[in-house]
């Protein structure tokens, strides 16, 4: 098959987990079972977090990764942001190569955690933005217990879904297996031959567990391995250990280079195409390995009135960026011809690496309903780029670059909560906000003041709060990739948007209405954000940038309404979302190109019996067209109308 310039993706995860339960005598010698920590936990913790919080208790998703930003970082490949899988950082190589072409499947996950402000300093690397902490599926842990599930889906495009899992525990020995495959053929079309632009993914989870009467735990997740220690001790005293590793592979071959000009040459040879064909067109293996591992551990110590945490750090990462190109003729009936092969290393031939070794401390003191809350954060971190010739393959010849920049950092946090009555808390926060260079740019870590207060409230049936937020960027980042246009020299490297200000508040209120036969849920989120650039520079990303230019892809507004009907056996929800314009870029085509949108979004089930049912969805009911993204000359829609239809058997 010829290979086309857009291609169907194929991902496989495999995870494996071996687990041994700890058993922990307290002071009263009462056994107790106790679990690796999670951030947050429960919904119910987010008022003792002296910050932004979310807890998100289930989710689901399309296709292989999402762009995540938080608080204007922009929505890049995650690369803002810190995500983690069970209190592990997750992204193939988060210090060297923060842009993750990684994501675990969200299908598979129990729920979802959401840090931002002051309460995610301690977690780093990147402490701007935020922290997204996914929890995987749990072992069974009541006595001679067992669950499982059965869900299968098919929908439009040629969506399917099949995920089921199955655990049990027995005499203290507990075991779950979890599939999850999923995958379509896409809903954008290409001009000629039958290549689907849609994805395929599947994971394996396993997981074992066993109570030794040891003061231990083990277990490893989604090509990553975990080796975990567990000890409680004392009156309320834990310490965690965690050592990892993470391997990941992808090679991704595609167009190695889109932009206006090219754009316009195939759009103007498909309307009229020659026998001579177009030459030297370019589609590149972009084969890189990418590997993190290192060990972390925590002290939580209960002293009185202070809750202390002690955690260390010790973190290596790596990128093997060892690429070609191969030349392609593009003939008269649109198909492609290869022509030239090319050489495994020579279009990239280097490894990008870090080392960061990693200290914080924070201490909650509670002074009756005042919770103050304060952390500091010292990383020092060696992130070096090595460069071997294009010409050089076996890398036999030296290197060609050698950089390495080497940095130490104080990240402090202060934070608190103060309870009003049983129904108000009032929050408050401020932290230094931190990303590390990039391989290629020294001395260019990216540093921030981030304010945040506001409420959270819960009275007479409704819950929600409101927080302000202010972000003052000395040097905002943002990361060279293929997708915003970067030139193929670039790529992997930074560039620098200067001084930025952003500020804005987010809102979100939620409500349920009881009858004696139904529950209707409602629940608001409101975002308002304002970013603005405080000085001039020219982008090649961006173009022409002025002093007082809004950021580009940082919608103004952001607004989300659910509403909700739920009866005994039969379930509705809907979501009304708009996002206003943006700008693609700061050229004058790219200004507030990106157009505001509303989209209604449907689902609803039906309750067979108390294990079965069946759902559907409908994602942008009214099949509405709008443009996602604009990069490299191109325009990319968003999801137009999908339906799902799907059965599930739970026990």
């Amino acid at each position: 098959m010829n290979p086309k310039f857009l291609v169907s993706t194929l991902a496989t995860a495999i995870a494996l987990s071996f687990s041994a339960t700890a058993i922990a005598k307290d002071t009263s010698n009462k056994e107790k079972r106790f679990e690796q920590i999670t951030v947050i936990g429960s919904q119910q913790a987010i008022n003792d977090i002296p910050g932004s919080a979310t807890f998100i208790s289930e989710e689901d998703g399309y296709g292989l990764r999402p762009n995540i930003g938080m608080r204007g970082t922009g929505t890049g490949r995650n690369d803002k942001i810190s995500v983690m899988e069970d209190g592990v950082l997750v992204a193939p190589a988060p210090y060297s190569a923060p842009s993750a072409y990684y994501f675990p499947t969200m299908g598979r996950m129990e729920s979802i955690e959401v840090l931002k402000g002051a309460a995610s300093v301690k977690y780093g690397p990147r402490t701007t933005g935020g922290v997204l902490n996914l929890l995987s599926r749990s072992l069974p842990t009541e006595p001679n217990s067992s669950k499982g599930m059965v869900d299968a889906a098919l929908g439009s495009d040629g969506y399917y879904k099949g995920h089921a899992y199955f655990g049990k525990e027995k005499n203290n020995t507990a075991g779950l297996i979890e599939v999850f495959t999923y995958g379509a053929d896409g809903f954008k079309e290409l001009p000629v031959g039958n290549d689907n632009t849609g994805f395929e993914k599947t994971d394996l989870l396993l997981k074992f567990g066993h109570t030794f009467g040891q003061n231990d735990e083990m277990n490893t997740r989604h090509n990553a391995y975990q080796l975990n220690y567990a000890y409680r001790f004392g009156d309320g005293y834990e310490f965690l250990a965690t050592a990892y590793l993470n391997d990941f592979h992808r090679n991704w071959y595609k167009a190695s280079s889109v932009g206006l000009s090219t754009l316009e040459q195939y759009s103007d040879f498909e309307a009229n195409p020659t026998s001579e064909g177009i030459e030297g067109i370019g589609v590149k293996a972009n084969n890189r390995d990418y590997q993190a591992k290192g060990i972390q551990s925590e002290l939580h110590i209960p002293a009185g009135d202070h809750y202390v945490t002690v955690g260390v750090r010790y973190h290596e990462d790596e990128m093997d960026r060892f690429q070609w190109e191969d030349k392609y003729t593009l003939n008269q009936d649109l198909s492609l011809t290869l022509t030239e092969q090319g050489v495994p290393g020579s279009d990239s031939n280097r490894v990008d690496s870090a080392e960061a070794s990693t200290l914080f401390i924070q201490d909650e003191w509670t002074i009756d309903a005042l919770v103050v809350s304060a952390g500091l954060r010292y990383e020092d971190i060696t992130i070096t780029r090595e460069e071997w010739s294009k010409s050089d393959p076996t890398r036999s010849n030296g290197l060609t670059k050698d950089v390495s920049n080497d940095t130490e950092i104080l990240v402090p946090s202060l934070g608190a909560t103060y309870t009003l009555n049983e129904n108000v808390t009032l929050l408050a926060g401020i932290q230094k906000g931190y990303a590390p260079a990039a391989p290629g740019n020294a001395d260019q870590e990216e540093e921030s003041v981030n304010i945040e207060f506001g409420s959270r409230f819960n009275m007479d049936g409704s819950s929600g709060e409101v927080i302000a937020f202010y972000s003052d960027y000395d040097n905002m980042h943002g990361n060279c990739t293929a997708a915003v246009g970067c030139s193929d020299d670039n790529i992997g490297d930074q560039y620098n948007y200067g001084e930025v200000e952003v500020a804005g508040f987010e809102f979100s209120a939620a409500r349920t209405f009881a009858t004696d036969t139904a529950m209707f849920p409602v629940k608001l989120t409101y975002t308002y954000t304002d970013s603005e650039f405080k000085n001039d520079f020219d982008s090649e990303i961006w173009g022409a940038v002025e002093k007082g230019d809004a950021m580009p892809y940082v919608p103004e507004n952001q607004v989300a309404l659910s509403l909700g009907a739920e009866f005994s056996a039969f379930v509705v929800n809907s979501q009304i979302r708009y996002v206003s314009d943006a700008h693609a870029n700061l050229t004058e085509a790219g200004l507030n190109a990106i157009d505001s949108r509303v989209v209604w979004d449907l689902a609803a089930k039906y309750l067979i019996d108390e294990n079965q049912k069946v759902y559907l969805s409908v994602d942008n009911l009214f099949d509405k067209t709008y443009v996602a993204n604009r990069s490299n000359g191109g325009i990319q829609p968003g999801k137009p109308r999908t339906v799902q239809m799907g059965y599930t058997y739970s026990f």
